[in-house]
C-alpha cells in the first residue's frame, strides 16, 4: 500500500466525495488555475483498486460466458462447433458496434453524474442481471431451438456489457496524465482480473458438479450449473460498478466540458487519422485471433484429445472441470507475477520495447501448446494456461497504456479529449479480430479437421493432429504480425514527457 501523505488526501477526499459528479470541483480548479491545482498524477492506492475493480465486471461480462459456451453448449445441448463459432462472432460483432455507440455518447455526454458513470452504473446493472439467462435452454427443446436461443440472447446482451465496457476503458484512459503511472493503474486492474480468471476456471467446474445431476436421466445438467455460476458473477458484475461510480473520479471532465460536442462520424475520423492509435488497433487485432482462437481450440484439444481415455467412463467433463480450476487459479498466481515484470519494463525499456518482449514470450508459449497437450500428462495443461495468463497479464498492463498516451498525442494535434472514442474503436478492433478468430476456429473444427462431437474421445488421429497444429500454429503467426507492427509505434516516453509539457502550458495541468 503507498504511504499516504496530504497530497493523496487531498486527491482521495475529491475522490470520494459523495455528492455528484465526484470530484468535478477539483477538475474545475485545475483547469482553471492551471498546474497549482491541479491533482497529483501519482494517484493513491486506494483509488486505483476502486478502478481496477470494475475490471471485474468485464472480465465476467465477456469471458465467462465465452469460456463456459463450449462445454455447455458443445458437450451438453451438442451443437457443432460452427454454430457455436458463428454465435461468438456475432455477438462480438454487436458488442463491437454498440461499443462504439456507447463510447462515442459517453464522450458528448454532460450530467450532474459525469460522463461516464450513468453508463458504468446501468451497464453494470442490466449486464449483470441478464447473464444467467444465457444459458436458459433446455435439453427438452430440440437443436433448431436450443441454437436460435443461444444466438438472440447472446446478441441481445452484447449491447448491455458494452454500455459498461466503453466507458469503464474510458474511465482507465483518463485518471492519470502521467506515463509511467498509467502503466501502474492498468497493473492493479490486471491483478484484480487474474483473480477473478479463477472464477472463470471455477464456473466450468461448477457447473458439472453433481449437485446439477437430472434424476430423469442420471446425466449433469451443466446448463443449471453455468447459471449457477453466472448468478454469482452477476452480483459481483454490479458491484464493481457501483464501486467505480461511488469511488473513481473524472479527471478530463472539465476540460471535456468545454468542448463543443461533434457527431459520431466526424468522431470516428478524427479517431481514426490518430498515426499512433491506428498502429495499436493492428497490433491488438493481430492479437485479439490468437487469443480468441486459443479458446475453442485449446478446449477441443484438452477434452477430446488429453483426456480422450476418459471419454469411456464419461468422467472426462469432470476431469476438465477441475484442470479448468486449477488452470485458473495458476493463471492467477502468473497473472499477477507479471505485473511487476511489465511495469519494470516499461519503467527500463519503454513501451514498445517491452511489449515486443511480451510478444515473443507470447509466440514460445503458444508454440509450447503440442508438447505440453499430452494425454501421457494432463497436468501439462495446468502448466501451460500459467505461461498464458503471464503473457496476457503483460499486454495488457502495456496496450491499454499506450492507448491512453495515445490519447494525448490526440488532444496535442486536434485539441479535443476523446477517450470513449478511442477506448471503444480499440476494442472495436479487438473484438473483430476475435470474431474473425471465432468463426475461423469453428470452421476449421468442422471443415478442416473431421471432427465429430458425438465420437467423443474417439476421434481419428488425423483429426486430433489438424486440431493440436491449428492450435499452435494461429497464434504464433498472428503474434509474429504484431510484433511487426509494432515497430511502426512512434511514442516514446521522451515524445510524451515534450507532449505532456506542450499540453499542459496551453491548458494547466488537469
Amino acid at each position: 500500500m503507498l504511504k499516504r501523505s496530504a497530497v493523496d488526501d487531498r486527491a482521495s477526499s475529491t475522490a470520494l466525495g459523495a455528492s455528484a459528479p465526484v470530484g468535478l470541483a477539483s477538475e474545475t480548479n485545475a483547469s482553471a488555475s492551471g498546474a497549482t491545482h491541479a491533482p497529483p498524477a501519482r494517484l493513491p492506492a486506494r483509488i486505483k483498486w476502486a478502478y481496477a475493480s470494475g475490471g471485474t465486471a468485464d472480465i465476467l461480462g465477456h469471458w465467462l460466458y465465452f469460456n463456459l459456451a463450449d462445454p455447455v453448449y458443445s458437450s451438453y445441448f451438442h451443437l457443432s462447433p460452427t454454430q457455436i463459432g458463428n454465435v461468438k462472432a456475432a455477438t462480438l460483432i454487436a458488442d463491437a458496434f454498440a461499443g462504439v455507440l456507447f463510447g462515442w455518447l459517453s464522450d458528448i455526454t454532460r450530467s450532474r453524474w459525469g460522463r461516464r458513470r450513468p453508463y458504468i452504473l446501468v451497464g453494470s446493472l442490466l449486464s449483470g442481471l441478464a447473464l444467467p439467462l444465457l444459458f436458459l435452454p433446455s435439453r427438452s427443446w430440440d437443436k433448431e431451438q436450443i441454437f436460435s436461443y443461444m444466438l438472440l440472447s447472446a446478441v441481445l446482451y452484447s449491447p448491455l456489457i458494452a454500455s459498461y465496457n466503453s466507458a469503464y476503458q474510458a474511465l482507465g484512459a483518463e485518471l492519470t496524465p502521467d506515463y509511467h503511472e498509467r502503466a501502474n493503474v492498468m497493473g492493479y486492474k490486471a491483478i484484480v482480473q487474474k483473480t477473478v480468471g479463477i472464477l472463470i476456471g471455477g464456473a466450468v467446474w461448477l457447473s458439472g458438479l453433481p449437485l446439477f445431476r437430472d434424476p430423469a436421466t442420471g446425466e449433469i445438467d451443466s446448463g443449471k450449473g453455468a447459471m449457477a455460476a453466472c448468478v454469482v458473477s452477476g452480483l459481483l458484475m454490479i458491484a464493481s460498478g457501483v464501486i467505480n461510480v461511488r469511488f473513481v473520479p473524472e479527471r478530463y471532465y472539465a476540460t471535456a466540458a468545454s468542448q463543443k460536442p461533434v457527431g459520431i462520424i466526424e468522431t470516428l475520423r478524427s479517431t481514426l487519422s490518430c498515426r499512433p492509435f491506428l498502429v495499436l488497433l493492428a497490433v491488438g487485432f493481430a492479437y485479439a485471433i490468437p487469443t480468441f482462437a486459443v479458446d475453442p481450440l485449446g478446449y477441443y484439444a484438452g477434452y477430446y484429445y488429453v483426456l480422450r481415455d476418459l471419454h469411456e467412463t464419461h468422467s472426462a467433463y469432470s476431469m476438465w472441470g477441475v484442470l479448468k480450476l486449477w488452470g485458473g487459479i495458476l493463471y492467477t498466481v502468473c497473472g499477477v507475477a507479471a505485473v511487476y515484470p511489465a511495469q519494470w519494463l516499461v519503467r527500463r525499456h519503454g513501451k514498445r520495447a517491452a511489449l515486443s518482449l511480451i510478444l515473443v514470450f507470447g509466440i514460445i508459449a503458444f508454440g509450447s501448446t503440442w508438447l505440453m497437450y499430452t494425454p501421457e500428462a494432463p497436468w501439462l495443461v495446468v502448466v501451460h494456461t500459467g505461461f498464458s495468463g503471464f503473457c496476457a497479464t503483460g499486454l495488457w498492463v502495456v496496450l491499454p497504456s499506450m492507448t491512453a498516451d495515445s490519447l494525448d498525442y490526440e488532444e496535442q494535434r486536434s485539441g479535443a479529449r476523446r477517450e470513449g472514442a478511442f477506448a471503444s474503436s480499440f476494442f472495436w478492433a479487438t473484438k473483430a479480430g476475435m470474431g474473425i478468430a471465432s468463426i475461423m476456429a469453428g470452421q476449421a473444427l468442422d471443415r478442416l479437421t473431421g471432427f465429430r462431437a458425438e465420437l467423443g474421445g474417439q476421434q481419428a488421429p488425423e483429426t486430433f493432429f489438424m486440431i493440436r497444429a491449428l492450435f499452435a500454429g494461429i497464434p504464433i503467426v498472428a503474434c509474429s504480425i504484431a510484433l511487426g507492427l509494432l515497430t511502426l509505434y512512434p511514442l516514446s516516453a521522451e515524445r510524451m514527457r515534450r507532449i505532456r509539457g506542450d499540453l499542459e502550458a496551453r491548458r494547466g495541468a488537469v
